[in-house]
């Protein structure tokens, strides 16, 4: 196993922090808190959705109905592991696994993190 090496000084850290809005994540997480709590709706994806792409692709959504959506998100969240979870979801049209993976963060931070080429490591 690797060992983890921090890529910068300790001291940079707070001025990093503060040039990501963490309010920006707001709605996201709390239609991802709405998700988890039960309300397995078209808007609280669509929020998801639009926090994650900037609103690229929402149209694909359409293609999906209210009983579709319902379903991938109650089952999503039920799902014991992560593959079925992503799976289940990347089964709507217009979510592959980044957007997949964001609806799951949003949902339960502390589980999951973003699947993204876009992401830095």
């Amino acid at each position: 196993m690797a060992d983890f090496q921090l890529q910068f000084e300790p001291s940079h850290l707070l001025p990093l922090a503060a040039c990501y809005p963490v309010e920006d994540d707001r709605d996201a997480l709390d239609a991802g808190m709405r998700i988890a709590g039960g309300e397995y709706n078209r808007a609280n994806l669509e929020t998801i959705f639009r926090w994650k792409t900037g609103g690229r692709g929402i149209s694909r959504l359409g293609r999906n109905t209210d009983a579709e959506i319902e379903e991938a998100l109650r089952l999503g969240t039920s799902a014991q592991t992560e593959r079925p979870a992503i799976a289940v979801l990347c089964g709507l049209f217009g979510v592959n696994v980044p957007v997949a993976s964001a609806v799951l963060t949003a949902i339960n931070p502390e589980r999951y993190t973003i699947i993204d080429f876009r992401m830095v490591s």
